[in-house]
């Protein structure tokens, strides 16, 4: 109880006399668990296009070495602004769905997990929130030229009805985990429904942004809450992207082989004599390409 204490100190609510009916919360932090940058950027784009409104924060400063997420310094009319990392959660209204939405869009702790994780037990409690779906992605063995799958996992049978995904027990999976894991933990503890829902990135692209794994996530949050998002634009952002992956392909024999490899991995299955480079040496090259593309992807 003094740790759930010290959670509730940490919320920064915000005036705002939004009525939400039976909330399901949306959450996509940065960080491990965001291959491609997909479940944030996801989320952020949900907060823009649907004109979410800030309802509550969580106080940054117990949960993050800023020296690793630095705050930023903006200009704003002539004037100096300072901008800290958040976690911001908002929420909507949607009279012709079942339920109300809410978003947290955050960036994984650095610090006090625990403490962290019971201020969003707390807000869900506050707002009676009847569900939470977790957004993720992760590298994986599959081609940036096919269309993202999504996988999704829930032991609530009622929320894994919702999303059309099979309902399942624990999994059995042993080793590290990230905020998606240890949210997905407390929230089974605490009794509130959730599950979570997983992009696949192709790994040879390494950290930069991936709209098509976006895409795939926001597709699925649409159909299933029959939002009528416009996502044309994403479409548009998706040429953009492949056409700079494929240039880069041109200028990389390498790269091309280990790209083709995965798309097709039985084409050339039988040929001993094609040796594939180093998959690290690889990550390494296209993950500074990307990162020059970072401040024009997030335009």
């Amino acid at each position: 109880m003094e740790v759930l204490g010290v959670a509730e100190e940490l919320i920064l609510s915000v005036e705002n006399d939004l009525q939400l009916r039976r909330p399901i919360l949306i959450c996509g932090w940065s960080g491990w668990n965001d291959a491609g940058m997909a479940a944030s950027d996801s989320v952020a784009f949900m907060r823009t296009r649907l004109k979410f409104q800030k309802i509550a924060e969580i106080d940054p400063d117990s949960f993050y070495d800023f020296t690793q997420v630095r705050p930023t310094v903006h200009l704003s009319n002539g004037e100096r602004i300072l901008k800290w990392p958040s976690n911001e959660i908002s929420g909507q209204r949607f009279e012709n769905g079942q339920h109300d939405l809410m978003l947290l869009h955050g960036i994984e702790p650095h610090l006090a997990w625990q403490t962290y994780v019971d201020s969003i037990l707390t807000i869900c409690r506050d707002y009676e929130v009847s569900g939470v779906v977790l957004l993720g992605a992760l590298l994986s063995d599959v081609s940036h030229r096919a269309e993202s799958t999504v996988n999704g996992s829930s032991t609530d049978g009622d929320l894994a009805t919702l999303l059309e995904i099979e309902p399942r027990t624990r999994g059995s999976y042993e080793g590290p985990t990230g905020i998606v894991g240890v949210m997905s933990e407390a929230l089974r503890d605490a009794g509130i429904p959730s599950a979570s829902l997983w992009a696949n990135a192709p790994y040879y692209l390494g950290s930069g942004k991936n709209p098509r794994c976006q895409l795939a996530l926001l597709k699925r949050i649409n159909s299933t809450f029959g939002l009528e998002m416009s996502l044309h634009d994403m479409e548009s952002r998706i040429t953009r992207w492949e056409a700079r992956i494929e240039g880069e392909l041109n200028k990389d024999p390498d790269l091309a082989a280990l790209a083709d490899k995965i798309e097709n991995p039985e084409s050339d299955a039988s040929d001993e004599s094609d040796v594939l480079p180093d998959s690290d040496e690889i990550v390494d090259e296209i993950e500074n390409f990307f990162r020059e593309q970072q401040d024009e992807d997030s335009a």
